[in-house]
């Protein structure tokens, strides 16, 4: 390889291994989701057991997919946990291997995207980006299978910046956008940074900026219809102070590849990459694609701090945001491919590269403690008459109703007493 990759030249063979690793990272995950995942469900995936118990009664009306969770509309997430659930008496194993698919599914986009680099370079970033994607340190997102919203705004977004990438789209190509941007918004509620995204990407075409616009207040709207306020946490009162909400930022922002070091090593991160991202968003005109993934991950990460700042700044750290953060890394990838020089390029990959596997290596430790909390977990919704509620309350947000949920669940052999749990 040459100096623009990270290996030292070997000729052909070492490029055909270095382009043949990226793809199987998403087996790597395989084997350790069926290694860690337990069949039980944790914390808020709890709040799906009603509408399971309802499709399997003949109960479930089709307007509960629309109903608010939290300050969220899920529709799409949800449509497809009660199909998987209806295929396997509710097996939440099989909600993290949908996860696996829509980051794999990212994957391939993303490898599309970074096909117009230089073929060396292109593969040294295809590296890295993948090494994020499947990078462990969204351990919770991984092991927890209500977690795939997550994984399907990603996917959702990245498909809007991929149609959208051409200079002048076609319009079978916008209409696809527009589609993956609503379904996004239908997943969390910062899937609304897609309409974002899509705006910057087509902010030369006048007629189809129009339409853009016009496709995301409609989007608004329908959301905001009946729309509450959450009553829960700080909800999005703004309780916290402006350099709270800042610091709570760049925390989000920063927590993918400084979360080996604390809180403030993410803080610092963030800013570097807010930094790196305007000092290199002009250099190159084909990044365009990059910085809106870019402007994505910051409007998430400003939904989250609105949200969840009033919870202190550490809050940020969270290994579940890392998800949706570690978009903001991929993107400035590509734009530092585009951008720099060889020199430049393969000495900030070289230090990307080293942050990633450190913070993927603690991802692992931190899975299998989530794995052997959901073991506990398993074995309490077994033996409920044994604990107490505050025992159960490491498990889940309401013991009392989850109590009632799991004897509704075992007299219908679902969720945990769909299978043998170990």
């Amino acid at each position: 390889m040459d100096s623009e990759g990270f290996a030292k030249p070997g000729g052909k063979h070492r490029l055909a291994v270095f382009r043949f690793l990226p793809w199987i990272l998403s087996l790597v995950v395989a084997v350790t989701l069926t290694n860690l995942c337990v069949n039980v469900p944790m914390f808020d995936e709890w709040t799906w057991a009603p509408l399971v118990l309802a499709l399997h009664d003949g109960r479930f009306h089709a307007v509960d997919l629309w109903a608010q969770q939290q300050s969220h509309r899920s529709p799409l997430p949800t449509l497809l946990m009660l199909a998987l659930a209806s295929l396997s008496h509710w097996n939440i194993r099989i909600e993290a291997f949908a996860s696996l698919i829509f980051a794999t599914a990212t994957q391939g986009m993303l490898a599309f995207l970074t096909c117009r680099l230089s073929a060396h370079r292109a593969w040294s970033a295809f590296g890295m980006i993948s090494l994020l994607i499947f990078s462990f340190i969204q351990a919770e997102n991984w092991i927890w299978g209500f977690q795939l919203s997550w994984f399907m705004v990603n996917a959702f977004l990245i498909a809007v910046v991929v149609l959208l990438a051409d200079e002048d789209p076609r319009p079978w190509r916008l209409g696809l956008a527009i589609i993956c941007a609503a379904s996004a918004s239908c997943c969390l509620i910062f899937g609304f940074g897609a309409w974002i995204a899509g705006g910057i990407l087509l902010a030369r075409q006048a007629r189809a900026r129009t339409l853009w616009a016009i496709a995301a207040m409609t989007m608004i709207l329908v959301f905001g219809w009946g729309y509450h306020a959450p009553n829960f946490e700080n909800g999005w009162a703004l309780k916290s102070v402006p350099v709270d909400i800042a610091q709570f930022v760049l925390t989000y922002l920063g927590a993918p590849l400084g979360s080996i070091g604390g809180r403030w090593f993410c803080e610092v991160l963030g800013a570097l990459e807010l930094v790196a991202w305007v000092v290199l968003a002009g250099r190159s005109p084909n990044a365009r694609p990059w910085l809106a993934i870019a402007a994505f991950t910051l409007s998430a990460a400003v939904f989250e701090a609105v949200g969840r700042s009033g919870n202190g700044v550490d809050a940020a750290t969270a290994f579940r945001y890392t998800t949706t953060s570690s978009l903001g890394w991929i993107a400035l990838v590509g734009v530092a491919a585009h951008s720099l020089d060889r020199k430049a390029w393969r000495r900030m990959g070289t230090t990307l590269m080293v942050l990633i596997v450190l913070g993927n290596g603690l991802g692992y430790l931190y899975g299998y403690s989530l794995a052997g909390l959901q073991r506990d977990a398993a074995f309490a919704v077994r033996h409920l008459d044994e604990i107490d509620d505050v025992e159960l309350s490491e498990y889940t947000n309401d013991p009392r109703q989850t109590r009632r949920l799991v004897q509704l669940l075992r007299e219908a052999h679902l969720g945990p007493f769909s299978e043998k749990l170990p």
